[in-house]
């Protein structure tokens, strides 16, 4: 898992990640309109607009890597390193996501810092902080190569 800035971006020059932190950090998406949109290759995004809520239900992909990025709002996100002793208790039918049920650390995310989640990373993202809260955020997928 990383967690940083987007204006750290050439920390991570050489990484599977840095074409698209790069596009993310040098273009502004807060008017896109919700939906999903392509990189190059496999590697695409999707925008999404949602309430934050008190979720307890987290996830992990085994296909992709995914960053996120907050353009509105602020969101804890939960993450915990994913053992070998933990079972998904469910799975989004042809979708790579399975869920979990585990203790997790959470971090607040704001606009203008980035989080990327390894196949190796639960993480429960959109929970809420205090109260429900309009969020709008990027969700870039990288394939795991």
């Amino acid at each position: 898992m990383i967690f940083d800035s987007l204006k750290n971006v050439n920390t991570y020059k050489g990484l599977p990640i840095y074409e698209a932190l790069t596009f993310f950090a040098e273009n502004d998406l807060s008017a896109a309109a919700t939906g999903k949109y392509e990189l190059t290759g496999e590697d695409y995004y999707v925008v999404n607009e949602y309430e934050t809520s008190a979720k307890s239900r987290s996830e992990a992909h085994k296909d992709y890597i995914d960053i996120q990025i907050l353009l509105k709002g602020e969101e804890h996100i939960g993450v915990a390193p994913l053992t070998e002793d933990m079972e998904a208790v469910d799975c989004a039918d042809g979708k790579d996501c399975w869920f979990y049920d585990c203790p997790v650390d959470r971090i607040v995310m704001k606009p203008g810092y980035f989080m990327v989640l390894y196949p190796q990373d639960v993480h429960l993202p959109g929970a809420m902080i205090d109260q429900p809260v309009a969020c709008k955020k990027i969700v870039g997928k990288i394939k795991v190569k």
